[in-house]
C-alpha cells in the first residue's frame, strides 16, 4: 500500500508547538507531551497496548471537514488541531504490512481530537465510525452527535482511562446467558471496553465458554468456535 506522509513543510498553515504553548502544557499535565528546553519544541512518545510506539514533536494545522447543520452540508469547514509527527516507530508500526499513514487518536484526554473539536465548541464530545468492508476501505467517520436515524446511546463508565461500558448480560437467539454478573463488572483488570482499534472481541473464560456453547448450540455444532479470543478483558 502506498502511504500518503503528512509533510508540515509542505503546508502553508502548519507551524510547531512551542513549549509555552498552552495546549503543551495541558498535555504536560496528562503526561501526553513533553518538552525539549534546548529546541523550546512540544513533543511526545506514546506505547501502545500492542507493545509498538511512536514518538516526534508536535504541531499545529487545520483539519478540513465537511458540516451537516439541520440538514444542510456545508463544505470546506475547518478547525485548528494540534497533532503529532512522528520521527521514530517502533513494534509493529515498523513493518511493511503494517505500516499506516497515521494514528488518529479518539482518546478521551485533552489533546486527543475529539476533545479539541469539543473544547472549540465545534462539536460535541461524541465520534462515530462505521467501516466499510471493501478492499478499496472507506466508510463514514462523523465527529458530533448523529440525530437521524434514531441512535440510542448508554453511558459510559466514569473516570476510567478507556472507554469502559456497564455491561449487563449477553443474550443469544434471544435467551439471556447464564453468566454471574461480576463477570462483567469493571475494575482495574477487568470489564467492558469499545476500543476503536481492535479488530476482534475478547471475552473472559466464563463469558466465552457460555457464549460459545449457545452459539454451537443454536447452529448445531457440537464443537466452539476458536475465532474469539479470551481475555480477562471483555
Amino acid at each position: 500500500i502506498q502511504l500518503n506522509l503528512y509533510d508540515p513543510g509542505s503546508s502553508s498553515t502548519a507551524s510547531l508547538v512551542s513549549c509555552s504553548d498552552q495546549r503543551c502544557s495541558a498535555g504536560l499535565q496528562s503526561s501526553d507531551s513533553g518538552c525539549s528546553a534546548q529546541s523550546n519544541q512540544c513533543s511526545y512518545t506514546f506505547q501502545y497496548g500492542d507493545g509498538s510506539g511512536t514518538s516526534g514533536y508536535y504541531v499545529a494545522d487545520l483539519l478540513h471537514f465537511n458540516s451537516i447543520l439541520e440538514g444542510s452540508v456545508i463544505t470546506n469547514s475547518t478547525a485548528p488541531i494540534m497533532f503529532g509527527c512522528s520521527v521514530l516507530q517502533t513494534g509493529d508500526l515498523t513493518k511493511s504490512d503494517r505500516a499506516v499513514d497515521g494514528i488518529f487518536g479518539f482518546g478521551q484526554q485533552s489533546l486527543s481530537v475529539i476533545s479539541q473539536l469539543s473544547s472549540q465548541g465545534i462539536t460535541p464530545k461524541v465520534f462515530s465510525h462505521c467501516l466499510k468492508g471493501s478492499n478499496s476501505g472507506g466508510g463514514i467517520l462523523v465527529f458530533g452527535e448523529i440525530l437521524e436515524p434514531n441512535m440510542v446511546y448508554t453511558p459510559l463508565v466514569p473516570s476510567q482511562p478507556h472507554y469502559n461500558l456497564d455491561l449487563r448480560s449477553i443474550s443469544v437467539g434471544g435467551q439471556v446467558l447464564s453468566i454471574n454478573p461480576s463477570v462483567f463488572s469493571t475494575s482495574n483488570n477487568q470489564g467492558t471496553i469499545v476500543d476503536s482499534g481492535t479488530t476482534l472481541a475478547y471475552l473472559a473464560d466464563e463469558a466465552y465458554d457460555a457464549f460459545m456453547s449457545a452459539v454451537s448450540l443454536k447452529l448445531g455444532f457440537t464443537d466452539t468456535w476458536p475465532t474469539l479470543r479470551r481475555s480477562t478483558v471483555i
